[in-house]
């Protein structure tokens, strides 16, 4: 029974992986659909391990003939709209623009590198630049994900020196060599000494983890989830849930009408 559970799990979080990839870049080129599969293929075997690690916390030893009963999990709905603080959080754009984006993302998750190569750059050019529009980066570390945190601090050290969104964009672009940090230092022009120490120190773990916990109380569970609404004085953001790597034009109809 626990075997065919495990199975089960991993066939079921498998199907949704592969589905969501399809869907996404059915009009993608092949090249660009292979490396995402494969990068989709690593996470699996992540999923599964932990997968199999938890398993025991949902098998309940209750059942009428004496046989384990196994509890599936309760699926968590991502809400449709939603309120979330952006006070402390990376941002580009002007501080005292009212329409904000923001974004819950994971840098070793291949749909937020997407999102951040082919849509954010066309968004940051038309309405970021041009003062109508605010961008919020707020850290997702994945659990399967073994360099995500470690990536997030990065970044964050890197915001320091001045270099936090060369180190963000270096990040995503560099999703299958994240384990070589000094190389990313070299790229980003970063003071080798004050960084490492900076990482070494893992001060911004606590602000990592602040923002995880923000979007499990959103009822986040996947990346890249973005809010796209209107700032109030308190510094909270408040508006449109969208979910998963989008096209531009889903963004530009949203904000467009938000700016009427």
């Amino acid at each position: 029974m626990i075997m065919k559970a495990k199975k089960a799990l991993f066939m079921v979080l498998a199907a949704v992986l592969l589905v969501g990839s399809t869907a996404a870049y059915a009009s993608e080129d092949v090249q660009s659909l292979r490396k995402d599969v494969e990068v989709l293929r690593n996470d699996m075997d992540e999923i599964k391990r932990v997968l199999i690690s938890i398993l025991p916390v949902l098998v309940k030893h209750e059942g009428v003939d004496g046989s384990p009963q196994v509890v599936p999990p309760q699926r968590v709905e991502t809400p449709q709209s939603a309120t979330v603080s952006i006070d402390g959080s990376p941002s580009m754009g002007k501080s005292d623009v009212s329409i904000v984006l923001v974004e819950f993302s994971d840098y070793e998750c291949p749909f937020c590198a997407r999102f951040n190569a082919e849509v954010l750059k066309q968004v940051k050019r038309e309405y970021i630049d041009t003062g109508r529009l605010r961008f919020v980066y707020k850290d997702f570390p994945l659990p399967f994900h073994q360099n995500a945190m470690k990536a997030s601090m990065a970044a964050r050290c890197a915001g320091e020196e001045g270099r936090y969104w060369e180190m963000h964009d270096a990040l995503l672009e560099n999703q299958q060599n994240l384990g070589d940090v000094d190389g990313l230092v070299k790229r980003t022009g970063l003071n080798a000494a004050t960084f490492n120490e900076c990482m070494k120190s893992r001060k911004y773990e606590d602000a990592v983890q602040m923002d995880l916990n923000d979007g499990r109380a959103l009822g986040i569970n996947g990346t890249p989830t973005f809010i796209l609404g209107r700032l109030d004085a308190s510094g909270k953001v408040t508006g449109d849930v969208i979910q998963g790597a989008m096209p531009y034009a889903v963004f530009k109809t949203k904000i467009e009408a938000l700016l009427k």
